[in-house]
């Protein structure tokens, strides 16, 4: 765990301090050639194996929320473009940051609800999820906490 907290520190401290610049993508800007990579990479790294560390830890109900969450994660990527797209010149700021993910993930959660071929379809790696049955013991995916 000591590794994944240096990564994840190191990285942050790369992008804080402004040795390595934040990678905008989409506006196609790289950043500090090699380091903003780095940086991204430790922080991203880091942060993943801090998370199969504490997840034991985590409340039943915490880890039900995530992986809901984590399932809409395609609907996001998907379409908050073009939430942005169709809204910025309705909204500005937290609200249009807001909206774009807000509207994807209502979306996403509605594709939770319908058949499973159509839901494997449209987001996948969603083939073994199923509702909760209500029943305690039971987490998000159906299989036993």
């Amino acid at each position: 765990m000591l590794p994944a907290a240096l990564a994840l520190g190191g990285g942050l401290l790369l992008l804080l301090t402004g040795r390595a610049e934040p990678m905008v993508l989409k506006a196609g800007y790289h950043g500090t050639p090699v380091l903003s990579f780095l940086a991204v990479v430790a922080v991203s790294c880091g942060a993943l194996v801090l998370t199969q560390a504490v997840e034991p830890l985590m409340p039943a109900f915490v880890l039900r929320a995530a992986s809901v969450l984590v399932f809409t994660s395609t609907p996001v990527l998907l379409i908050h473009g073009a939430v942005i797209w169709a809204l910025k010149h309705q909204m500005s700021g937290w609200a249009l940051f807001a909206a774009a993910y807000a509207i994807p993930i209502c979306i996403g959660l509605v594709l939770l609800g319908v058949s499973g071929r159509v839901r494997a379809w449209l987001m996948p790696g969603t083939q073994g999820w199923r509702r909760s049955t209500g029943r305690t013991g039971t987490a998000a995916s159906g299989s036993p906490t």
